[in-house]
């Protein structure tokens, strides 16, 4: 069932997680949609009203195509568009954007003449979730790549935390990434089936996807995910996705 996005649910989400976001980091909203038409009429709205985006304030930080885009691992519940049932090449693109704080990125998302509106692009729709930015890469040309994971049913936020934080600092360290620039116990779920509102995302950049595929098949990364399921703090297989910023506007 989709979710629609509410002010009040956005304020209470807000006040709940103003202290996660380090001063200046800000959020990052995440816009899935389709290729094609549906590609093009969001480019076109971002460039028309250009101005209201950056006096919101805010920006598009790019856009990743389907070629750009890796399904690690996924499931019906995330709800990829793919290009063939004997394949995990997605027809989806992504488009990121940053905002300052979740009360900008709210007022955007409600107030823009297009993306306000569920079913924009038509025939299409688009699904949308914003998170908190805990660290933010100065140059995105030069660190395009995001590894997004989907660690669904964790209950206890303090014990995976303390289980996964640091070590996938170390373990980034090795392939030069920015290890957790999300980590977060919840998103606020704008619209869409693409992730739940209640599960924790964490998200690490990198300059190449070569490099967070390195990470990803790291073994102790493999082992650590593995403890998550086995030690029941996380009670469902992680979802992962890489996907790779290829157009910059």
């Amino acid at each position: 069932m989709q979710r629609e996005l509410s002010y009040e649910s956005f304020k209470n989400f807000e006040k709940r997680q103003s202290q996660k976001v380090q001063h200046g980091s800000g959020v990052y909203m995440f816009m899935r949609t389709q290729m094609g038409e549906a590609l093009n009429d969001c480019k076109m709205a971002i460039v028309k009203r250009e101005h209201i985006l950056k006096q919101a304030p805010g920006h598009l930080k790019g856009i990743a195509k389907k070629e750009k885009i890796f399904l690690l691992e996924s499931d019906d519940e995330g709800d990829w568009r793919l290009e063939s049932h004997s394949t995990n090449k997605t027809d989806n693109c992504v488009f990121v954007l940053w905002f300052p704080t979740y009360e900008v990125a709210k007022n955007w998302i409600l107030y823009d003449k297009d993306f306000s509106k569920s079913n924009f692009p038509q025939q299409y729709g688009s699904e949308v979730f914003i998170v908190p930015v805990m660290k933010n890469p100065l140059d995105d040309r030069a660190c395009p790549t995001f590894l997004m994971t989907e660690f669904p049913g964790v209950r206890d936020f303090k014990a995976f935390a303390e289980r996964v934080e640091e070590r996938f600092e170390r373990a980034a360290s090795r392939y030069d990434g920015h290890a957790n620039v999300v980590f977060s116990d919840r998103n606020f779920h704008v619209r869409g089936k693409w992730v739940s509102p209640n599960n924790p995302i964490v998200i690490h950049r990198f300059k190449k996807p070569i490099d967070a595929f390195d990470f990803y098949k790291d073994n102790e990364v493999r082992l650590l995910r593995d403890s998550l399921m086995q030690s029941g703090i996380c009670r469902g297989r992680p979802r992962s996705v890489i996907f790779s910023l290829d157009e910059f506007m």
